[in-house]
């Protein structure tokens, strides 16, 4: 019986620093956040107007406006470990701090990065791309 655990135990063990080791190389570039701006956008007001169809019948139905308005989102500038472009960075539902991440490219050419949340967890996020900006060598100017 006691084989029987201690060998369940090790599988465990070596199941859970696998996936870790996975989690380290699947995210194998250094992004580091320098800064981070605050951006004002607006929302656009909708019409008030809807279509009704009743019987092969459109009616023009008014309601009161929707939207407007404006919101707050974060623009981060970021670079990565042996890359010359400075990026500008933005994402959804998430606020990043100054630091350093491990990151990926992800197949829509968004930035993903691996993050802990409030509770320590790891989770993981994209930042998309708003603008990059390559760094001029001395030997170019």
């Amino acid at each position: 019986m006691k084989k029987v655990v201690l060998i369940s135990v090790l599988v465990i063990a070596v199941c859970v620093s696998v996936s870790r080791a996975n989690e380290k190389e699947d995210f194998p570039l250094k992004l580091h956040i320098t800064a981070i701006d605050m951006q004002q956008g607006t929302r656009p007001l909708e019409s008030g107007k809807r279509l009704e169809y009743h019987n092969g019948t459109t009616t023009v139905v008014d309601e009161p406006a929707e939207g407007g308005g404006t919101y707050l989102w974060h623009l981060y500038t970021a670079k990565l470990d042996g890359d010359p472009v400075t990026y500008k960075l933005s994402t959804h539902g998430v606020v990043l701090s100054i630091g350093d991440y491990s990151a990926r490219w992800d197949k829509n050419g968004a930035l993903e990065v691996q993050y802990k949340d409030s509770k320590g967890h790891l989770k993981h996020k994209p930042l998309y791309v708003r603008a990059a900006s390559k760094e001029e060598t001395s030997a170019a100017k």
